[in-house]
Parts: structure tokens; C-alpha cells; sequence
């Protein structure tokens, strides 16, 4: 870049000095983000529980990466439709989310989420309830948080009594 190109932008160093300082850490309130992150895992339920396939899938990044137990993994908006066209057929489905714990990255545009889900629904033999832990890495779009990965496993069963 020439010297005379580089000083006809200096007018816009203040504005790009700005934007800069949007991402320094102390410019995110941690708890609020957290905040926001549980809540949109109540509305994850709550659209799971509508089986409305087009609410559940507009929780994914365009290109989310799901690991489910033993199968390849899931990428992109249309594996999780059809994940999830299939995965809501079942009778009686509700999905709990429990965030037990969030971290969010100083920049405050990728967060963490530890916790369980439990699962509930109707089989051959009556009632199924399971629980699993999982790990989901948020991305923060146009100011909405969205599910970047996740990865989840099943509990062992509790004690038979």
C-alpha cells in the first residue's frame, strides 16, 4: 500500500479502533450471556416438545457439528433437519435441558455449556425416561446464540431396586 493510500484511511483509524475494542475482555457480562444461553435452552425444549422441526433446526449454526453416540457425525443445517424430522416422530417426546455449568469466552461470541437433558417418551413398554450429559459449543450470530457442536452420551441406569 502506497503512503498517500495509507493516510487517506487514517480518518477511519478511531472507527476501526472501536470495533476492535468491542471484543476486549470486560466488555461481556458473563452472567448475562449465561443468562441468555438458559434461556434459550428452555425455548430448545419447548420447540421439542411442539415438534416443530423448523423451530428446533433454527438453533444450529449453518454449519453445527452433532456427535451423537455410535454414528457418524452430523453436519449442517440439513443433518439436523433430518435428525431431527425423524428424532420428534417419537410418541409422547419431551426433552429437559439442564445447564449446569456455561463459560463464555472473553470476546463474549463463544460460550460453553455442560450439563444434562433428560428425555421422556413412550415405548413398547410403557414410559422411557433417559438421562445424558452433553457439551455444547455456542456461536454467537447477529446476536443470537446458536449451537456451533454438541456432543452427548447416555447415563449408566440408576440402581435396581
Amino acid at each position: 500500500m502506497n503512503l498517500l493510500r495509507f493516510v487517506g484511511l487514517l480518518p477511519l483509524l478511531p472507527v476501526v479502533v472501536a470495533i476492535g475494542g468491542c471484543a476486549k475482555p470486560g466488555n461481556v457480562d458473563p452472567a448475562a450471556e449465561a443468562l441468555a444461553i438458559r434461556e434459550r435452552a428452555m425455548t430448545f425444549g419447548v420447540a421439542v416438545a411442539d415438534r416443530d422441526v423448523a423451530a428446533v433446526t433454527a438453533f444450529y449454526t449453518f454449519d453445527a457439528i452433532v456427535l451423537d453416540p455410535e454414528t457418524p457425525a452430523r453436519r449442517g443445517a440439513e443433518a439436523m433437519r433430518a435428525a431431527w424430522q425423524e428424532f420428534l416422530k417419537s410418541p409422547g417426546l419431551t426433552v429437559r435441558l439442564v445447564p449446569e455449568k456455561i463459560d463464555i469466552a472473553a470476546a463474549g461470541d463463544l460460550a460453553s455449556d455442560f450439563g444434562r437433558f433428560e428425555v421422556h417418551g413412550a415405548g413398547p413398554a410403557g414410559k422411557i425416561k433417559t438421562v445424558h450429559k452433553y457439551l455444547t459449543v455456542w456461536r454467537k450470530v447477529g446476536g443470537e446464540w446458536k449451537i456451533l457442536y454438541t456432543a452427548w452420551n447416555t447415563n449408566p441406569p440408576g440402581p435396581r431396586s
